[in-house]
Formats: structure tokens, sequence, C-alpha cells
């Protein structure tokens, strides 16, 4: 019968399953967040108190983590199963990936992802954005998913800088980015899927921070980070779910949580940072091990027509190459600039330091 799609298994139950697995897995490790803090109050002392937390670091919270991570996994295996129910259907009814695929940096179309982007498709309709949200955070409303991508759409170029380097990535291998990560890398015109990227990254790893102490690992998140007193309520009243502007990134903040979100995943990645000042030596150096991103403060660039750009604040972009000018092209707002290292030498008021991203190490 043509036109008809046969599933080994109905994709929107396993989606549903997967979602439901995902909370399950949050719930645990929230719970598990709120004992250990309560396990380590000062005020808690004597030998019934030493022995729980012994007990909890040892037995109880190992056992807990395990659990929530095996409810995380299945949860992506679910996903995985069902994006390859679709691809065997897209492969039986003639359909597939576009072939006619475009480069993550130009020359035709975006240059890079763009952060603020997402937001956007969001307004156009596009739930399936909300939908990955939700994965992690679904408790949201839909004005709050809108909050979150505005958010974003601000502090986000961190995290669109390392999602160029995960495109760049899987640019051959858009079937195992599926199974891995549950959307497909690719949209139905050949551009990659950069505001499912984004969203899924930021969602999952947004304001978290990993932890260690010997043997006993643990991430929190912390709902203030973002608290400006500049920009935002007073502290008692902050409400991330209001913030449209947020903190960003920085160098040790990018390396913990795309570390955590791809390991999650079964991905290895070593993020790496190097030090002060940026030349094209360190950048051509970095650049034959891996993927290099650049933060830069505060920002002078040129856009692709020569005109200066200039701005306070931090910034972070993907690294792609050198110009005649021994100038560093770079990948900003999906467009491309142009990088002076000596704008940002001693003297000048300005600072930047590269990252270097190797996958599979």
């Amino acid at each position: 019968m043509a036109g008809v799609k046969f599933y080994g298994a109905d994709v929107e139950d396993l989606r549903r399953t997967a979602e439901q697995f995902d909370r399950a897995a949050a719930d645990l490790r929230d719970a598990a967040n709120i004992v250990t803090r309560g396990v380590q109050a000062q005020f808690w002392v004597g030998p019934v108190a030493t022995r729980f937390k012994l007990s909890w670091r040892q037995e109880h919270f190992p056992s807990v983590s395990q659990a929530a991570t095996l409810l995380a996994d299945s949860a992506q295996r679910l996903r995985s199963n069902a994006a390859e129910q679709e691809n065997a259907s897209r492969s039986d009814s003639g359909g597939g990936y576009c072939a006619a695929r475009r480069p993550v940096f130009g020359p035709a179309g975006r240059y890079g992802g763009d952060q603020s982007a997402a937001k956007d498709r969001y307004l156009a309709g596009d739930q399936t954005l909300a939908e990955i949200i939700r994965r992690y955070h679904p408790e949201l409303t839909d004005n709050e998913v809108e909050v979150l991508l505005i958010r974003m759409g601000h502090e986000g170029c961190g995290y669109m800088a390392l999602v160029n380097t995960l495109a760049q990535q899987y640019a051959d291998r858009p079937e195992e980015f599926e199974r891995i990560f549950g959307f497909p890398l690719y949209d139905a015109n050949g551009d990659f899927n950069f505001d499912y990227m984004i969203t899924d990254l930021y969602a999952a790893e947004d304001n978290r921070k990993g932890h260690q102490f010997l043997w006993w690992k643990w991430t929190t998140t912390d709902a203030r980070q973002d608290y400006s007193a500049s920009d935002d309520a007073p502290w008692w009243d902050y409400n991330i779910n209001e913030d449209t502007t947020g903190r960003g990134t920085n160098p040790d903040t990018r390396e913990d949580r795309f570390e955590r979100y791809l390991r999650d995943r079964g991905v290895s990645v070593d993020v790496r940072a190097n030090g002060t000042p940026t030349t094209v030596k360190d950048y051509q150096r970095l650049a034959t091990s891996g993927d290099v991103v650049i933060r830069v403060s505060s920002i002078r660039m040129t856009d692709a027509d020569g005109a200066l750009y200039e701005a306070t604040g931090g910034h972070a972009m993907t690294v792609t190459g050198v110009n005649d000018d021994g100038h560093l092209i770079v990948s900003s707002w999906g467009k491309v600039y142009t990088v002076d290292p000596s704008d940002y030498g001693s003297g000048t008021g300005r600072n930047s330091s590269l990252q270097v991203i190797v996958y599979g190490s």
C-alpha cells in the first residue's frame, strides 16, 4: 500500500515513555541532592549521624544515582529506537535525509548556528522545541518555555559555539546522531537543526555544576546563578522562569557542562583551556587537536562587509580559520566575522582566551 508507514513500535508511545523515564530520573536526582544537603548539615552530629552519613555516601547515594542513570539511559534508548523506526519508515517510503546538505560554515546559508533563532522558531509554532525542553523541565508552562528560549538567545553564545563543533563531528553521521540525541541532525531542507541542538544542550545543562569529593560525584543546579542585581528584581523575589537575560558561560562552566552532557550520552570529549593572550599560532597549534572556541571581553570584531562591531561584555564563538590578514575567522549569530588578535593584547582593555574541544579522547 503506497504511502502507508509501518512501524515496529508506536513512535509516539516510545517518546512519551522516554519523557516519563526522564522525569523519573530527574526526580530521583533531585531527591538524592536534597538528602545529601541534609546529611551534610552541620547541626547533625553524633554516632547515628556518622553511621548514616557513611552509609548514604557508600551505599544509598550510589544506588540512587545508578537507578537515575539507568532511567536516563533507558529514555535515550527509547528515543533512539523511535528514531530508528522513523528512519526505517523513510527508507520504505522512498524518503530519507535531503541529499543536498549544507556545510556547518557556509558558504551558502547560515555560518554556524544562531543562539537567538530558536525563540523565533518556537513563536512560529515549532512545538518540538518545547518537547525538547520538557524532557528536562516538564513543569514549564508555554510562557516559561518562551522565557527560557529568550534567555538562551541572550546568554547562549558559549553553548552555540560548542554546538557548532558537535555539528561538525556528526555532519557525515546523521543516523548515529539521531540515535544518540533523539532528533534529526538535518531538517527537510538539508540545514542543520542548530536550534534543536542548542536547546537540548541548554535545557539539559544550564546552571548545573559538577562536584567531586574523593570517589563521590554529584551535580547541583543553582536556580539563582543567572541572577543580576542590575537586571533583575531583588534576589528574594528572583524567579529564573521570569529571567530573560541570564549571565552566560565561562571556560570552566563550558568545560563542565559540555563534557557531562556528552558523557551522559556515551560520547567522549575533552574540553581543554588555553591561556591568554590569543595568537594565530595558538589557534593553529590547538586546531591540530580539535575544534577551537574563542572567548573575548569586550567585543571587537569585523563583519563580512568590513563593518566594525564593538560591544561591552563577553562573547564566545567558534573559530573556523585564519584569513590573509592574520585575523581569526569566527562564527557568531550564524554569520561570519573576523577577530584581530592584536585587539585583545596587553593595554587594549580587552582580553581573550581559547579552548579546544577534542572528541574521542
